[in-house]
């Protein structure tokens, strides 16, 4: 698992690595609201809106922070392509 060190330290997520991690969401709701975003999306498939994106959502909600969802559905075959 890797651990983006710069955003642990409260930097700016811009190396692109991914965290996971206990507090996670947490993080990313604070690095929202320091970007001043008043209005966010979230790409999600049906997994991912249930691991952790709806939480994501209702904590940036109950900021003041407006989100929608860009829900991404399987093609005939199953691909999922966004």
């Amino acid at each position: 698992m890797m651990v983006n060190k710069a955003f642990e330290a409260g930097e700016a997520a811009s190396s692109g690595l991914v965290v996971i991690e206990a507090g996670a969401l947490r993080k990313a709701v604070l690095y929202v609201e320091e970007k001043g975003y008043t209005r966010v999306t979230v790409a999600v498939d049906a997994n991912t809106f249930k691991a952790g994106a709806e939480a994501f959502g209702d904590a940036l909600t109950k900021t003041g922070i407006g989100v929608h969802y860009a829900v991404i559905t399987p093609d005939a075959s199953g691909t999922k392509l966004a």
